[in-house]
C-alpha cells in the first residue's frame, strides 16, 4: 500500500513539474521577448534624404521698368532661348497718351518762357511782373520735365523684350494682359550651365557629416529636338564644398557634375553620404526600443564567471541614431547602464523573458 502510494505521488510530482514547464513555456511564448544582442564596432555610412534646391550663380532675372502692360507671350516656361530672342511684347497705348500729355505741358511751359523772354517792359511795375513770371515758369517748367524724363524711364520697351543672353526660360509670370508694377519679375533665364545645390540638414547629422558629403540629386531634365521633346529623370553626382551652422540648421552648398539635357524645375530630391565610412557601435533594429521619449538598446556585457563567461543584460542610452537598414550605428555612451534582470547577480541565460514591451 506504501509502495503504491509512492508510486502515486511520485507520478504526480513528475506531472505536476511537466505541467509547469509546459505551462511557463506556453506562457513565456505568449509574451514578446526581447532578443538583446552583444554590441559590435563596426562602419556604417552615414546617408541623409531631403529637398535641395538648384541655385544658378548667373541665372538672369528680367524685371519690370515701370508699370507695364503685356499684349503678348512669344515663349513658355521651359524653353531655351538665344541671345536676342523677343520674349513677350507691351501695350503702350497708356504710356503714348501720359507721354504726350507731358511732352505738350513741356512744349507749352517753353513757348510761355520764349515769350517772356521777348517782352520788353516798358515800365518798371511791368518789369517786376515779368522777372515774377519768368521764375514761376521757369520752376513749373523744371517739375513738367522731371516729370516727363521719369515717365520716359519707365517706358515699356516699344518693340518688346529681348533675351539679354542664352538661357531656358523659367519662372514666368507674364500673361497676355497682366499688368507689373516696377520691379515685379517677368521671368528668368537660366543659363546653360551645371548648377550649384543648396540644402539643410539637422544640427546633429550636419555636424556628423564633417567635410566632402557626397551628393546624388535626382533631377528631371529636357532635350529639345526637332520631333519633339524628350523627358528624362537622371541622378546627378555631386560634393559638398561648403558648410555653415545658420539659425539651427546647417546650410551646405554643393557643386553637381555635368547632365545631360535641361534640368526642369528648380527644387529637386536629393541623398548625402559621408564619404567613406565612420565608426560606429553598431546593432539589429530590433533591439532598438523607445522609452521615456528616447531611444535605448539592450545589449549583452560578458563578464568572467565561475564556470566561464556570464551574460549580463545593459542598457545603453541612444544619443544619435543612424539607420542603415537591418542596422543602426549609434553614437553613445558605452561606458556602464543599468542592469535589467530583477537579480543584478544573476546572469540572464538564452530564453529568459528579460523584459516585456507595453
Amino acid at each position: 500500500m506504501k509502495k503504491t502510494i509512492r508510486i502515486i505521488s511520485i507520478t504526480g510530482l513528475i506531472l505536476l513539474a511537466v505541467l509547469t514547464f509546459v505551462s511557463r513555456s506556453v506562457y513565456n511564448k505568449s509574451l514578446p521577448q526581447v532578443t538583446a544582442v552583444k554590441l559590435d564596432r563596426g562602419y556604417v555610412p552615414l546617408t541623409w534624404e531631403t529637398i535641395g534646391t538648384l541655385v544658378y550663380p548667373n541665372e538672369t532675372i528680367l524685371k519690370s521698368g515701370g508699370t507695364w502692360t503685356v499684349s503678348e507671350v512669344l515663349v513658355q516656361a521651359g524653353d531655351v532661348v538665344r541671345e536676342g530672342q523677343p520674349l513677350c511684347r507691351f501695350d503702350t497705348r497708356t504710356f503714348d497718351i501720359e507721354r504726350q500729355t507731358l511732352e505738350l505741358d513741356v512744349l507749352r511751359l517753353q513757348n510761355t518762357l520764349d515769350t517772356l523772354d521777348k517782352w520788353n517792359p516798358q515800365t518798371a511795375g511791368d518789369q517786376l511782373s515779368k522777372e515774377h513770371q519768368q521764375g514761376e515758369t521757369t520752376a513749373s517748367l523744371k517739375i513738367a520735365e522731371e516729370r516727363l524724363e521719369y515717365a520716359l524711364s519707365q517706358e515699356p520697351p516699344e518693340k518688346g523684350l529681348f533675351a539679354p543672353c542664352a538661357g531656358m526660360v523659367y519662372g514666368l509670370t507674364a500673361k497676355p494682359g497682366g499688368t507689373f508694377l516696377y520691379g515685379d519679375a517677368l521671368l528668368s533665364l537660366l543659363p546653360d550651365e551645371t548648377p550649384q545645390l543648396s540644402f539643410s540638414l539637422p544640427p546633429n547629422e550636419g555636424k556628423a557629416f564633417g567635410s566632402a558629403v557626397l551628393v546624388e540629386a535626382t533631377v528631371e531634365t529636357v532635350n529639345r529636338r526637332s520631333d519633339g521633346e524628350a523627358i528624362h529623370h537622371q541622378i546627378v553626382p555631386g560634393r559638398v564644398v561648403s558648410e555653415v551652422l545658420r539659425g539651427g540648421q546647417w546650410e551646405c552648398l554643393a557643386t553637381l557634375d555635368n547632365f545631360e539635357g535641361q534640368i526642369v524645375g528648380l527644387e529637386v530630391p536629393l541623398r548625402a553620404s559621408q564619404q567613406g565610412e565612420m565608426q560606429n557601435a553598431v546593432v539589429p533594429l530590433n533591439c532598438l526600443f523607445s522609452k521615456d521619449n528616447g531611444k535605448v538598446v539592450y545589449v549583452i556585457n560578458s563578464r568572467p564567471g565561475l564556470f566561464g563567461e556570464e551574460n549580463y543584460l545593459t542598457e545603453v542610452s541612444v544619443g544619435v541614431l543612424y539607420d542603415n537598414g537591418g542596422s543602426a550605428s549609434l553614437i553613445c555612451d558605452l561606458s556602464g547602464g543599468t542592469m535589467l534582470a530583477s537579480d543584478p547577480s544573476r546572469p540572464v541565460n538564452d530564453g529568459d523573458v528579460i523584459w516585456v514591451r507595453d
